[in-house]
């Protein structure tokens, strides 16, 4: 049973909690060398946000499945972490004080994202972030990928908490139209980022018609204020003027 005195905040996590694509498309490149295939920036666009099924499945035109696209899924992953486990992985400035603010005033708070368990799981031991979050849904807990909203709706559920009660923090296009797809039920909070800023307003289309506003701190308050019963919620950190990447509601 869902509880409607509390509000969840799902979190993606490659490009809203880290900046990880570097390390993402460095794997891509390395591995599709492997196999005999260019990666190019325009397929690291084309793709960003999606499962490795999908993405495989794009790069090779449908010729690797089963068990040897999930090898090279596999091996991808691993390239990924293990560079991850060289360079470190640090938070986008904010994040820990919008973490712990959410947590202070009683959101609920879980992950929802494409990526591999594993490499969710890594995120979180080098950036000991865990501590703030109820919930997770990785690749290996859905069916069908972003921009379909199961990710978002399992992660809701697990915190039980009503999808209405629910804000996305999205960066990729993917993502933000999957939560277009459920625009009344869930508000998405977009941390907007070149090149793809021109392309999710695209995304937004006509159905988005809840609008939150463009703030650097407020709007974020905002979208919480507005799906949340309680009337004193805030956030302290917030408040004080803590420095936060510009969020884009939809």
């Amino acid at each position: 049973m869902a509880t409607d005195d509390l509000i969840a905040v799902l979190w993606d996590m490659d490009g809203t909690l880290v900046d990880t694509a570097e390390l993402h498309f460095h794997a891509w490149v390395r591995i599709c060398k492997e196999y005999g295939r260019e990666f190019t920036r325009e397929d690291f666009t084309a793709t960003f946000g999606k499962r490795n099924p999908e993405i495989i499945d794009y790069l090779f035109d449908g010729k690797i499945k089963g068990p040897d696209a999930d090898k090279l899924g596999y091996q991808k992953e691993e390239y990924y972490r293990g560079e991850s486990r060289k360079t470190g992985i640090e938070l986008l400035p904010g994040v820990l004080n919008l973490l712990k603010s959410l947590n202070e005033s009683g959101a609920k708070q879980a992950i929802g994202s494409s990526a591999p368990r594993g490499n969710l799981e890594l995120i979180l031991e080098l950036t000991g972030i865990g501590k703030y979050m109820q919930a997770m849904v990785a690749m290996e807990d859905t069916q069908r990928g972003k921009p379909d909203p199961q990710v978002f709706l399992l992660g809701a559920e697990k915190l039980k908490i009503q999808p209405r009660r629910s804000v996305v923090v999205e960066d990729a296009i993917a993502g933000v139209a999957s939560c277009k797809s459920r625009w009344h039920e869930m508000r998405c909070s977009n941390l907007c980022r070149a090149p793809q800023c021109r392309e999710i307003k695209r995304s937004r289309g006509r159905s988005c018609s809840k609008n939150i506003g463009r703030h650097e701190r407020r709007g974020f308050l905002q979208a919480c204020r507005g799906i949340s019963s309680r009337g004193d919620f805030r956030l302290p950190e917030l408040a004080q003027g803590i420095s936060l990447p510009i969020f884009h509601g939809i």
